[in-house]
């Protein structure tokens, strides 16, 4: 038997439980008079992305992540090099090389980082199957804007995603696994506006 999706969208609360097998379409908004829906696919546009690279099993975090060759071994470390100029000049996309990554390869919080439509920052697995880059720890956010996740899992016993006080996040392409019904909210959103979640499953 499949298990019941629950949406909630409250103003500017948005609370999401995800326990389900099935899809969720984006959310329509608009920008400085631009939709950002093509069909039911959000736009991102075409920022000038600036790679860093992750790798988790030949990265280090000594090198300086700007090709494949030279990858940083933590997401930590990727996130952590993106400056904290408000708003971003850059848009900046992080790499994930193929594998497991541990809690200790992740921030403990992603946050403070405030991107726009034009420089956004994405995090997106690179492997063949959305189930070849996995996190094995929570992603927590906060206060955050335009950060976009695709093509990735997160996989845990526990809550899997949570983002307070984020603004414009898309989700896509990407499975959210917070164990044998163990996890309380596998993803959830509070005060934060502009929420995009698009072809999500649980695995």
């Amino acid at each position: 038997m499949k298990k019941t999706c629950i949406i909630y969208l409250i103003s500017v609360f948005v609370l999401i439980f995800l326990q389900c097998t099935t899809s969720v379409n984006a959310l329509s908004g608009t920008y400085e008079g631009k939709s950002f829906v093509d069909g039911q696919s959000f736009s991102i546009g075409e920022p000038s992305f600036s790679d860093i690279w992750v790798d988790p099993v030949h990265g280090n975090d000594a090198l300086d992540g700007r090709t494949a060759a030279t990858a940083y071994r933590s997401i930590k470390q990727a996130w952590d090099s993106i400056p904290t100029t408000n708003p971003l000049t850059q848009a900046y996309r992080i790499n994930l090389q193929p594998g497991n990554y541990p809690p200790e390869l992740l921030p403990t919080y992603w946050e403070n980082h405030h991107g726009s439509f034009y420089h956004p920052i994405m995090i997106r697995g690179v492997g063949a199957s959305n189930r070849d880059v996995t996190l094995q720890a929570t992603v927590s956010l906060f206060d955050v804007q335009y950060v976009y996740f695709d093509h990735l899992r997160v996989q845990l016993d526990g809550d899997a995603f949570h983002c307070e006080a984020c603004d414009h996040i898309l989700i896509h392409d990407s499975i959210f696994d917070g164990g044998n019904q163990i996890a309380q909210e596998t993803i959830k959103f509070n005060q934060s506006q502009h929420v995009y979640i698009e072809k999500i499953g649980r695995a």
